[in-house]
């Protein structure tokens, strides 16, 4: 690809995900001398994907690009999920984030038995890739050590923000708030300025989001009542949700268990990293030292949008050897379904319902407290910088055209990008679109692609079944998969398939395709849908194979 910037332009920004979708947020910014990445996420499956592990971008977007970093903002899986697949196809490029993701990017590396040095950056330091200066902002979020990025082009002095994970918490007890002060600083240094904000809440009906730390009184609520069991479920990465469950439970002197993998791994993470502290760690047990499995106490169950085989869904669905939910028992859901997995979880939550338990969701109770700005929240961050122009990202299609929309009623001018549009900034700023097909790659078992062809077929067996018809020397045995039997063709049926094959050379071919329309007619005449057929021909081995 010609990445030749046009004159004028301080910075070309493409995103190759993260617009149009919730999800595998990965930036590319280019400059007249240098190009830096932003983030490399995944997307996670709707059920439509039919089994796929997740979806990352298309890499093949910038193998022709000399990238000179990888800046990664925070720590989530659709910042951080793809990082594994970047370095197999950019193993020299150097990669830049905070001390507590460099912990979660190394747990991906060393499971993978990758070699990779991480370099460290924090809020007081600044990235100098040649004509690009990165200064870091901290900003609030549900998970620590999140950055917004200030870029500056030292030659132009035009100046952009990303900040596409924000909130502002000015009362939280957990981490300091977001950093105004250096980002007015910065911006006033610009000569022109372009803000890219959150999308995510854009039609929330939460003007301001609340602070994480107005949850203590919430779970200390629930923690004193007459419950015997009270399962949480939370995103594993939110460390501040859970040194507010550890609060609360401190408080109602009980303990808990951490039940499933997830939080066991971000629990040790954020020891690790000094973030929950030894004191704070006293407060959990195992389900063995509890003893009694149905004395009061707390468990944190992983997987709350019901993913499969997670400790949620185990427990919530009665599958679990150790905990079996009755109603004696509350289940808390203090997290949002991710869009696609409403439906996952409001079945789990009809099977707990069965068991007797009773559950809490954030429409009960203040239990939850989202990770993104509200739309008070952002036109406090226009006001404080005065952006020349806002470009929404982090969110889908709907999303940025109402940010858009937002932006424009309170006087400030916008335009939104499509995933691997570019936007070309330079005394104003120009959109180009791609004529060229990139779509996200989809990826299953052991980190392999599966591309778009099979992806289709898995489609049509899912929807349609599969017959699988194998030619043997007396005839044509019939076997489906997903289907009702049809039954078995004996060789005597096709006497014109014989006839036929004295004036056709390719014989199977020809033979296939009378056997396939002939299915195809008589489950269609039973069923009412057409399948899809294989056909296994029989091949007489030779004296040299034999």
């Amino acid at each position: 690809m010609n990445n030749k910037l046009p004159s004028k332009t301080s910075f070309k920004i493409t995103p190759l995900g993260g617009l149009q979708q919730i999800g595998s947020n990965m930036i590319l910014v280019e400059s007249s001398s240098t190009n830096v990445i932003i983030d490399c996420g995944i997307l996670f499956p709707t059920e439509g994907h039919l089994g796929i592990n997740y979806l990352i971008p298309d890499l093949n977007y910038i193998s022709d690009i000399n990238i000179d970093a990888l800046i990664i903002t925070h720590g989530h899986e659709d910042h951080i999920g793809a990082i594994t697949h970047f370095i197999d196809r950019f193993p020299n490029v150097p990669i830049y984030t905070s001390d507590f993701t460099a912990l979660l990017i190394r747990k991906k590396i060393n499971e993978l038995k990758i070699s990779k040095k991480l370099n460290i950056y924090k809020e007081e330091h600044t990235l100098s890739f040649g004509n690009i200066r990165v200064h870091p902002v901290s900003v609030n979020h549900s998970i620590p050590e999140t950055f917004g990025l200030f870029f500056q082009d030292i030659n132009t002095n035009e100046s952009f923000f990303y900040c596409s994970d924000f909130k502002i918490d000015e009362s939280s007890i957990y981490e300091s708030p977001f950093n105004f002060e250096k980002l007015v600083s910065l911006r006033n240094k610009a000569s022109r300025f372009y803000l890219l904000p959150d999308s995510t809440n854009i039609i929330s009906s939460n003007l301001e989001t609340p602070s994480e730390t107005s949850l203590i009184d919430s779970f200390s609520d629930i923690f004193s009542s007459d419950y015997s069991r009270i399962f949480i479920t939370t995103f594993s990465s939110n460390i501040w949700r859970i040194k507010s469950i550890i609060h609360a439970a401190t408080l109602n002197n009980l303990k808990i268990v951490s039940y499933g993998r997830s939080f066991k791994s971000y629990i040790a993470i954020a020891v690790e990293n000094g973030l929950i502290t030894p004191d704070e760690l006293k407060s959990f047990a195992t389900e063995q030292s509890i003893g009694d499995i149905n004395k009061k106490h707390i468990v944190l169950l992983s997987g709350c949008q019901a993913d499969f085989r997670s400790a949620l869904r185990r427990v919530g669905g009665g599958e679990d050897k150790t905990y079996k939910p009755n109603s004696n028992d509350v289940f808390v859901f203090s997290s949002k379904a991710i869009p696609g997995n409403e439906k996952n979880i409001s079945l789990l939550m009809n099977k707990i319902s069965e068991s007797g338990a009773k559950i809490i969701t954030s429409s009960d109770m203040p239990i939850h407290v989202s990770g993104h700005p509200g739309r008070d929240d952002l036109l406090n961050l226009y006001d404080k910088v005065s952006p020349d122009y806002i470009f929404p990202i982090h969110g889908e299609s709907f999303f940025l055209q109402r940010h858009c929309d937002f932006a424009a009623s309170h006087g400030y001018k916008s335009d939104w990008l499509t995933n691997y549009s570019s936007l070309l900034l330079g005394d104003g700023y120009k959109i180009q679109y791609l004529d060229e097909d990139f779509l996200h790659d989809s990826i299953h078992g052991k980190r392999k692609v599966i591309n778009r062809d099979q992806l289709r077929e898995r489609r049509k067996i899912a929807e349609r079944g599969l017959i699988i018809v194998s030619e043997f020397k007396k005839g044509f045995e019939i076997t489906t998969q997903g289907i009702p039997e049809v039954g078995t063709f004996e060789g005597e049926n096709f006497n014109t398939v014989d006839e036929l094959s004295k004036s056709f050379s390719r014989i199977h071919e020809k033979i296939f395709e009378i056997v396939k329309v002939e299915l195809r007619r008589e489950v269609v005449k039973l069923f009412g849908y057409k399948p899809e057929v294989i056909f296994h021909t029989y091949k007489k081995a030779s004296k040299q194979e034999a």
